[in-house]
């Protein structure tokens, strides 16, 4: 395993940058403000971090979900469905075989 502090240069730099983008957008008026709107910024930056996890969440389990599916599929064997899969016949709209709406 990879030394764990060994990214934190890079994670102060990314912090430094970061306010410093904020000095030039706000000048340092969050050095001036009252505590209670600091708190209250931190407290929707950290709902802003809890949304932002749980799409991030929600996007891996889906994809977790379609691993299981792949890993419950014999080998050799395309999914249902897949561009692979072998073809019935086509039925279109109108109930007949042959295109789309054939």
């Amino acid at each position: 395993m990879a030394e764990p502090l060994a990214s934190w240069p890079a994670f102060a730099e990314a912090v430094h940058a970061r306010l410093e983008r904020g000095r030039q957008v706000y000048g340092d008026q969050s050095f001036n403000a009252e505590p209670g709107a600091l708190l209250d910024e931190i407290a929707e930056e950290l709902q802003d971090t809890c949304a932002w996890s749980f799409i991030l969440w929600a996007r891996l389990e889906s994809l977790r979900s379609r691993l299981q599916v792949l890993e419950q599929t014999p080998a050799g064997r395309p999914l249902e469905g897949s561009p692979t899969a072998p073809m019935g016949r086509m039925v279109g709209a109108s109930g007949r075989s042959g295109g789309p709406d054939r």
